[in-house]
């Protein structure tokens, strides 16, 4: 259902670093945005909660942001989720069409997919994101859900994405203590590519990886929904602590070697190119070959890349993925990281990925680019759809929206 005139959505992503957080209209034809907050961070790593009280803090600065922008309390909040922990399994779900052979109809799709929820969960695990992936009707098999066409019997197979319920509640009581309610959790893989994939890839068969500062979100989509979600729990900052650590520098000196004379494959470079390092206890600057920074930034790169595509590759050869792969995330903005994917991982077809909203390019700077709000964007795209296909969860945790999409809607009208 769509809510009324004067309601105003927001998507909130607290990252390691700074929390960023969206205001838009929740009833205009087109995402309308309508206010942006960025404002630092401490309190969460990884994707977790570190420190409650902190964390706290920064998400009710940004909000308080936005509602000195907009002059009024956002209605409904969003909030990204995203965690090495995070686990997912794909059920079935079974429906007789009674009586045989009438059409249809969208409660039985929604009563099907249900269905493929009501596995017993274990005692610390919490539901956070349902997408079916797809249907059967009297054993032929459809993408789409195969409302008004006759059938005795109707099939599905549902991706489910579950998170810790201790991690969900303490991220619950974060948002409380920021004076705030959180009305849903949104799986972060999904959001990011939700963010950046078009349509064209999502049907084609697509990995996703959004780079983040101390973590990578990966997901695939597929046939139009959402096959796969994973977390790695490096990104950005290992590639930093890497080179400190090598070149014995501060951490601020080695983001801006990193920032400023740093790529992704270390051939990129020629080997009589010199950068300036600043070492920690030296007087002056030391002259050392570019060629060496970028292969402390290859090695970790490689890392990076290899975990996130070892994972898809179990359950999905990416030879089979004719999309190929969009990097996005502030990692994948690194020069040379899609040739590292071409040359090093033998991908064909591989882009750089960032939200298409003006909001993000007048608002981020030479520390935020708006590739690193994707999963900000597709929280937004996802916040902004109707609700009507909206499911009762199997076990709501107090306090949040006791809904959890069934996506579709979203994935086959989004451009």
């Amino acid at each position: 259902m769509r809510v009324t005139k004067e309601q105003i959505y927001c998507v909130v992503e607290p990252g390691s670093n700074r929390v960023n957080a969206l205001a838009f209209n929740g009833v205009s034809e087109q995402l309308t945005p309508l206010a942006f907050a960025s404002v630092p961070i401490n309190g969460m790593w990884k994707g977790e909660v570190s420190d409650q009280d902190k964390c706290s803090e920064g998400i009710k600065a940004a909000l308080r942001s936005l509602q000195n922008s907009l002059g009024r309390v956002p209605e409904q909040l969003f909030c990204v989720a995203s965690s090495a922990k995070f686990t997912s399994s794909v059920s079935q779900g079974f429906l007789p069409i009674i009586p045989k052979g009438r059409l249809v109809t969208k409660d039985d799709v929604l009563q099907v997919v249900n269905h493929s929820r009501q596995s017993k969960l274990s005692g610390n695990l919490q539901e956070i994101q349902v997408a079916p992936l797809g249907f059967k009707l009297d054993g032929k098999s459809t993408a789409r859900p195969p409302v008004g066409q006759p059938a005795s019997r109707l099939e599905v197979e549902t991706y489910i994405a579950f998170g810790d319920k201790s991690e969900m509640q303490m991220r619950s009581r974060v948002f409380a203590n920021s004076g705030f309610s959180c009305t849903q959790f949104i799986l972060g893989p999904f959001a990011s590519g939700l963010g950046v994939l078009t349509k064209d890839e999502r049907e084609l068969g697509t990995v996703c990886i959004d780079i983040g500062e101390s973590k990578t979100d990966v997901s695939v989509f597929l046939q139009g929904g959402l096959a796969y979600t994973a977390t790695v729990p490096l990104g950005g900052r290992n590639v930093t602590q890497d080179i400190a650590g090598l070149l014995k520098a501060t951490q601020e000196e080695a983001e801006r070697l990193k920032l400023r004379y740093g790529a992704s494959m270390a051939k990129l470079v020629g080997q009589d190119q010199t950068v300036e390092v600043h070492q920690i206890g030296q007087s002056g600057p030391r002259p050392m070959q570019q060629s060496v920074l970028c292969e402390i930034i290859e090695s970790r790169m490689k890392e990076i890349i290899r975990l996130s595509l070892s994972g898809v590759e179990k359950f999905y050869p990416l030879s089979d993925l004719s999309g190929g792969v969009v990097l996005t995330g502030g990692g994948s903005m690194l020069r040379g990281t899609a040739a590292l994917l071409e040359h090093q991982f033998q991908v064909s077809r591989v882009r750089v990925g960032s939200p298409d909203l003006d909001i993000f390019s007048q608002a981020t700077d030479s520390e935020m680019t708006p590739a690193s709000l994707a999963a900000l964007a597709g929280m937004a795209y996802f916040a902004h759809e109707d609700s009507e296909d909206e499911l009762t969860t199997a076990n709501a945790l107090d306090g949040l929206k006791e809904r959890v999409r069934t996506l579709w809607s979203i994935l086959s009208s989004s451009s």
